[in-house]
């Protein structure tokens, strides 16, 4: 049992108010006494005793010739675990925050909003932590949770706090990852800790590869890369796993120069007759059937001598692009016309050609 020495009580000067403090600190516990000298009370204050579960304990208080003074009951509540947060995600790009929505199941059925869009972020330790300690929940004992979360949402609209409609707006860079919905039961101990989100992408990704099949002996270098009108505003409906449009289809997406440098902003490569170069950049779309334009400044060479110089304007391209999928255009170089394949993987495999 955890003991303490309580020093002699004694009044202090004139009725003034005075104190003594005793700390001790062992493996269960860690408390403070200390005596009033104006009125001879004692106070006690305990450490918090930690757990998930209600604890007691107890301490003996002596004075200094060995004798009981008293025995102090310490009562602490459950100490609640927080509900924390492990991420996989199975894109490249680095995952830097996200947003997290989750509902409980009461004994009766209704369904209770936790998280409202809660920001988890990345901490020094490669792990994640709140963004704000306001909006920190705890787990509760036998109870059904539902979680799912977010990255990148221009806005998310909620039903029975889980989301229904994911709000988006393309920039051609900035993916938008959703984790789908995960559920967890508690257990009278509330032996739970972590929630697992497994995030992927909701776009598509798309990148350019260009060959040279004009003439031996001539190189050609391609540079200011473009996809133009594709869709600018998307909302995903999470439960049909559909996209609606809002009706603008004027983002243009850049794929800088074809150039065998992964450098950013590095300059066109020379492609050599019967071999291929990528673009410097991929870029990201909102899925769904969309007719667009490809443009690219082209230039071929003879040795030196450079014969040919103009910016290419294809004919329009109906794709059907699908989320988290890879779509490679490829364009083959002839002398004076191209043609534009376009080769789309879906999770590395291949998934056909137009």
């Amino acid at each position: 049992t955890p003991v303490v020495i309580v020093p002699s009580i004694g009044g202090g000067d004139n009725g003034t108010r005075a104190s003594t403090t005793r700390n001790s600190i062992n493996s269960e516990i860690q408390y403070e006494c200390t005596i009033d000298e104006y009125d001879n009370s004692l106070h006690i204050n305990a450490a918090p005793l930690g757990g998930a579960e209600p604890q007691t304990k107890q301490i003996e208080l002596y004075d200094y010739v060995g004798n009981v003074v008293a025995t102090v009951e310490l009562r602490q509540q459950a100490n609640p675990a927080r509900i924390e947060f492990d991420v996989t995600t199975s894109t490249s790009n680095d995952l830097s925050y996200f947003d997290v929505y989750g509902s409980v199941k009461n004994n009766n059925g209704s369904i209770v909003a936790i998280f409202d869009g809660a920001e988890i972020i990345r901490n020094s330790s490669n792990g994640w932590d709140y963004k704000y300690e306001s909006e920190v929940e705890y787990w509760k004992s036998s109870s059904e949770y539902y979680f799912a979360a977010v990255s990148n949402a221009t806005k998310v609209t909620t039903e029975n706090g889980l989301p229904s409609l994911i709000h988006f707006t393309s920039d051609g860079d900035t993916d938008l990852l959703y984790t789908g919905t995960t559920q967890v039961y508690t257990d009278d101990k509330i032996s739970n800790k972590y929630v697992s989100l497994s995030f992927a992408s909701l776009l598509s990704d798309i990148e350019f590869e260009f060959e040279n099949n004009t003439s031996s002996g001539l190189t050609c270098k391609v540079s200011n890369i473009r996809i133009n009108g594709v869709n600018t505003k998307g909302i995903y409906d999470v439960n049909t796993d559909m996209w609606a449009y809002d009706g603008e289809r004027t983002t243009n997406l850049y794929f800088g120069n074809a150039t065998n440098s992964t450098e950013m902003n590095a300059a066109a490569t020379s492609i050599e007759y019967g071999s291929s170069v990528f673009s410097n950049y991929k870029c990201k779309a909102i899925p769904g059937t969309q007719t667009v334009t490809i443009t690219y400044d082209y230039e071929l060479y003879n040795g030196t001598n450079r014969i040919v110089n103009k910016t290419i304007e294809s004919n329009p391209i109906t794709v059907a692009f699908n989320a988290n999928s890879l779509y490679r255009f490829i364009v083959n170089i002839q002398t004076d016309t191209t043609s534009i394949k376009v080769i789309y993987k879906q999770n590395g495999e291949n998934g056909g050609t137009r």
